[in-house]
């Protein structure tokens, strides 16, 4: 079971060096869970077995080419997901707009994984980082 308020975020196409770099953030900045699947077909199977509070996918999916979009094209199609935030983690402002055409929520670009604004993106959707001390 997971911990009570844990934020728990699916991130989806990642090469391995930037799943890595986007959890380590992810973690340090909200305290969230970030897990990682592959491709396509693996995100959809784990969303019908788990809640996420926020998914990232990439605009290229590393193991497979395929386009992101077809993940949030897939998500929103679907009753039981459509209501999930999803994320398209890319810097072109042209795949962030295609993503939104498609119902994803404003994502950001790796370049800028650091800084002020995507935390504000992000603390949307995983709030403050809970203090891991009894309060």
């Amino acid at each position: 079971m997971d911990g009570f308020g844990t934020k728990q975020v699916l991130n989806v196409g990642q090469c391995q060096p930037d799943h890595s770099s986007i959890r380590e953030f992810i973690q340090a900045e909200f305290g969230a869970e970030v897990e990682y699947c592959a491709d396509i077909s693996a995100a959809m199977k784990r969303l019908c077995e788990q809640w996420f509070d926020l998914v990232l996918v990439n605009r290229i999916i590393d193991a497979t080419l395929d386009e992101g979009s077809e993940l949030i094209q897939q998500m929103k199609e679907s009753e039981f997901l459509r209501e999930v935030p999803v994320m398209m983690v890319s810097n072109f402002d042209s795949a962030q707009m295609a993503a939104a055409d498609l119902g994803a929520v404003p994502g950001f670009g790796k370049a800028h994984l650091e800084e002020n604004e995507t935390r504000e993106l992000l603390r949307q959707y995983l709030g403050t980082q809970s203090p891991t001390a009894d309060a």
